[in-house]
């Protein structure tokens, strides 16, 4: 399937994003080149204005707007309108009031063209999931030395426009798979980290940032001894045990 998405922002990128991961197309737009050309690199199809998305757009046509309810939501859709044809498809995913949906749907299906509404506000949850295993032998059969364990994780994440949160659980298991000399065994562990941000746009006459992001980190919440089975120095020196951490980022 084919779906164009107009405004890139934290959740209109991800939702482009998760279309993708599943095997679908789709060509992007926003006024800022710079979220274009992220989601380009993510092999997305990237549009210069409202006309060229609709002529990268195959019929019958699916376009995505995903901006802020109000004057932009209305005036890019009435735009958008103009460009399209009877047969295509315009899906509102802003908090629009519903009366306004009613008003806009009866607008648009005298034009022939058809109006979802399926506002997103609220944010999108995900899942993660991660295995990793490597495994490797000489000829003789002895194994390669500091070879990493079997890890199998996942977590979940919420986000919208502002908030992102996650939290991830990976359990590594024993490393027994070690070399005749110079090796010992790992010991197996669990994992558990966190993360919560807000990332908003700022006024640049305020102190001239024109984006700020506030977070709170924590790794190894469950404070388990981690030894890194790849280094000469596991036996002696443990991996970072709790911590959690405070951040501010400023974008001028």
């Amino acid at each position: 399937m084919q779906l164009g998405m107009i405004g890139l922002g934290r959740m209109g990128g991800n939702i482009v994003r998760r279309l993708m991961s599943n095997g679908h197309t789709t060509v992007v737009y926003d006024k800022d080149p710079k979220a274009v050309a992220a989601l380009v690199a993510d092999n997305a199809t990237g549009a210069s204005s409202l006309e060229d998305f609709v002529l990268k757009l195959e019929a019958p046509r699916t376009a995505w707007v995903m901006l802020p309810a109000g004057k932009i939501t209305e005036a890019t859709i009435e735009a958008l309108s103009k460009l399209m044809q009877p047969g295509d498809v315009i899906i509102d995913g802003g908090n629009t009031f519903w009366q306004d949906d009613v008003r806009r749907g009866k607008a648009l299906r005298e034009r022939g063209l058809h109006y979802v509404d399926v506002g997103t506000s609220g944010g999108i949850w995900g899942i993660e999931n991660q295995f990793d295993v490597v495994r490797a032998t000489f000829t003789d059969g002895s194994n390669v030395p500091r070879i990493p364990p079997v890890r199998l994780g996942g977590g979940v994440y919420w986000r919208d426009s502002n908030w992102f949160t996650r939290v991830n659980l990976v359990h590594a298991f024993a490393q027994n798979d070690i070399a005749v000399i110079g090796e010992t065994p790992t010991a197996g562990y669990n994992l558990l980290n966190a993360e919560i941000t807000y990332n908003t746009k700022l006024n640049q006459s305020w102190i001239g940032a024109r984006e700020m992001t506030l977070g709170l980190v924590g790794n190894n919440l469950l404070n388990q001894n981690i030894r890194n089975s790849v280094s000469y120095t596991k036996d002696e020196v443990l991996m970072p045990g709790l911590g959690v951490r405070a951040f501010a980022n400023l974008k001028f």
